[in-house]
């Protein structure tokens, strides 16, 4: 079916790879999430570090060429819908301007009338940059 190499492909993007004072590492690794989740490039590019851009600009560009492909199957806009509200989002370690965040839980992600739960658990490290904490990598 289409829609499952599509949502697999959209985990993955997710999986490889969060302006204010109250900032920290946890909203910002959730920022990151909900942004990737919800393919918002300009959300994403704020949450994500210096060293990291270019590789989740590739990996955005993957994945929109595969939503286009969706569409153009299916004759309709595919709509992305998520839920992070399962997850729990934990700083493991914090220091110097740098964080490791787990996420663990579990996330719901539903399209096209499908869902699918999937269990999660991800440990992302994080860097204070510009003022805010920013996703940079694994």
């Amino acid at each position: 079916m289409m829609m499952r190499p599509l949502f697999l492909i959209l985990l993955s993007f997710v999986l490889l790879l969060s302006a204010c004072s109250g900032d920290s590492p946890e909203a910002g690794m959730r920022e990151w999430l909900e942004a990737a989740l919800q393919t918002d490039g300009l959300k994403l590019a704020d949450r994500t570090c210096s060293r990291q851009i270019s590789a989740v600009q590739s990996a955005g560009a993957m994945n929109s060429a595969f939503l286009i492909l969706g569409q153009m199957f299916l004759g309709q806009q595919v709509n992305i819908q998520s839920d992070l509200g399962q997850l729990r989002f934990e700083t493991v370690s914090n220091s110097d301007g740098t964080a490791r965040v787990r996420v663990s839980g579990e996330i719901r992600i539903a399209f096209m009338g499908t869902f699918q739960v999937t269990p999660i658990n991800y440990t992302a490290d994080m860097v204070f940059e510009n003022n805010r904490w920013k996703w940079c990598g694994p």
